[in-house]
């Protein structure tokens, strides 16, 4: 592989890794789907079997029935979406991390001149959270703290629980007005289900965007961890251009960073993070790659060394676990990569 190919690699690899996350997401999604129409399903052919349709909500509202059915769905909504919460965090956090590491091994092929360098917790912290921290001299490693701010102003926990009290008030309301109305149970469920489905979709959105953004400032960090190791390191945007792609991507395929490490957008303004510009039509399902050209070479030209195997102009992943090894750092459980 070139340098341009192992980048790219390195994006699509980490990708496919918080994808499979949001996978595990809309199975949880589903669980919660499924146990709440068991419910409604119950409540429908047991307690109401014989009971008139213009009687439903009299009837259930008896005995706490009524209750202790919201209080069943509220609660098997609040566990996938918690649990949806937990892992765009964590995905957050992976494409962050992986990414910065995997675009280390590539500079480390490309370049003898740069040594390994793990990154520090802090950026993690800032980018995925947007919390303040003390930045102090790191400053000097990965810049200024306020590029990797959340450029949107929404912070993630925001992004993550907003949406939380306006599903259950829909939720809640399509049961009491199903029972009102005397609607069957077919038709409450898949109102129910419509709502859940949108949940899960908005969950998917907020990987993909945040996924993207973590990746991108994954490769800023590790672009300005490469210079102050005297890397001569620039930015270039891949877009993938395909009929999915928006033409502000396209616009942008090729571009290189300025000397003050900006990109031109098509709007006019800069922006040092593609995928973090705070302007939704850029962020939200952004589809552009980030990779660094080093030394002035044309990264599709690039050949160096293996850092583990020594090998010329030939690169793969198969050594990269190893690369991980010799330099203290793993997998965790969740397929983030975090020191021994």
């Amino acid at each position: 592989m070139t340098f341009e190919e192992i980048q790219l690699k390195a994006f699509d690899l980490t990708q496919r890794e918080t994808r499979r996350l949001y996978a595990s997401i809309a199975d949880d999604y589903k669980t919660a789907m499924q146990n709440i129409d068991r419910q409604l399903r119950n409540v429908y052919l047991k307690i109401l079997d014989d009971v008139p349709a213009e009687e439903y909500y009299n009837y259930m509202t008896k005995y706490n029935r009524l209750e202790n059915l919201l209080e069943a769905t509220k609660l098997e909504y609040m566990k996938a979406a918690r649990k949806a919460g937990g892992k765009i965090e964590e995905s957050s956090k992976l494409a962050i991390s992986n990414l910065y590491y995997r675009q280390q091994y590539a500079v480390n092929w490309a370049t003898d001149a740069m040594a390994f360098v793990a990154l520090n917790p802090k950026v993690i912290e800032v980018s995925v959270y947007g919390t303040p921290v003390t930045w102090g001299k790191l400053a000097e490693t990965y810049g200024a703290i306020e590029d990797y701010l959340p450029q949107s102003g929404t912070l993630l926990n925001e992004l993550i629980t907003k949406r939380r009290p306006q599903v259950l008030a829909d939720i809640e309301s399509t049961i009491r007005q199903g029972l009102i109305q005397g609607t069957g149970y077919k038709k409450t469920a898949r109102g129910i289900r419509d709502i859940m489905g949108t949940s899960m979709s908005n969950a998917e959105r907020i990987v993909r965007t945040e996924s993207h953004r973590n990746m991108t400032a994954g490769n800023y960090a590790m672009k300005k961890a490469a210079q102050s190791e005297g890397v001569d390191a620039r930015r270039m945007i891949v877009s993938t251009l395909d009929t999915r792609t928006r033409p502000q991507s396209a616009q942008v395929d090729g571009r290189m960073e300025d000397e003050n490490g900006l990109f031109l957008y098509p709007n006019g303004e800069r922006y040092k993070i593609p995928g973090n510009t705070g302007v939704p039509k850029y962020d939200i399902n952004d589809r552009e790659s980030v990779i660094m050209t080093v030394d002035g070479k044309p990264p599709e030209l690039r050949r160096g060394r293996d850092p583990v195997t020594g090998e010329t102009d030939i690169i793969s992943y198969q050594s990269f676990d190893e690369w991980l090894d010799a330099n203290n750092h793993k997998f965790n459980k969740s397929g983030r990569i975090v020191p021994k």
